[in-house]
């Protein structure tokens, strides 16, 4: 680029090393607590159904009705990041914050605006809540990975914490 050498690259065949750029963030006990303790309205439901399942934002701002089964408590994803059909079990925890979600009488959206479409994005929601709660570093997407998290600390094989998440490996 500066002129300052000609020929071939001698560096041009050289591996570089992969770098290394992913993240591990997830809220510790204490953390949770205080952001749920802090979560009104449907942001609350929201937050309890993903740090419950590990679903992620997508899957849960695109969730309707007729995909949760109350009886045999299982959530049906059938629009997934790898397109494969995904069941999710439902804790009680997850079950009663559904039950009292309000159902809006033209949509089939679990979490939908008044006019009944579903939510696009609750980013500024997230970000407010995070800042009333003084999280620091923290994104959506780091509550499935508290949910991981969390399975493993309480002792659940690495097997079924892959299989709960709906990753392949």
């Amino acid at each position: 680029k500066w002129g300052k050498f000609s020929g071939a690259n001698p560096v041009k065949e050289v591996k570089l090393f992969k770098e290394n750029n992913k993240r591990l963030r997830y809220l510790e006990k204490e953390e949770l607590d205080k952001l749920l303790s802090n979560c009104e309205g449907y942001i609350k439901s929201i937050i309890v159904v993903a740090v419950n399942t590990g679903m992620r934002k997508g899957e849960i701002l695109n969730l309707k009705w007729h995909d949760c089964d109350f009886r045999r408590n299982i959530i049906y994803l059938y629009h997934t990041k790898n397109n494969e059909r995904r069941e999710i079990h439902m804790n009680d925890l997850v079950k009663n914050e559904l039950i009292k979600v309000r159902k809006h009488p033209d949509s089939p959206y679990i979490f939908c605006k008044k006019d009944g479409k579903a939510y696009g994005d609750i980013k500024k929601s997230f970000l407010k809540l995070l800042k009333r709660c003084d999280i620091v570093n923290f994104r959506f997407h780091d509550l499935r990975h508290t949910f991981a998290s969390h399975l493993v600390m309480s002792g659940v094989d690495l097997n079924t914490v892959r299989e709960l998440m709906g990753h392949k490996s």
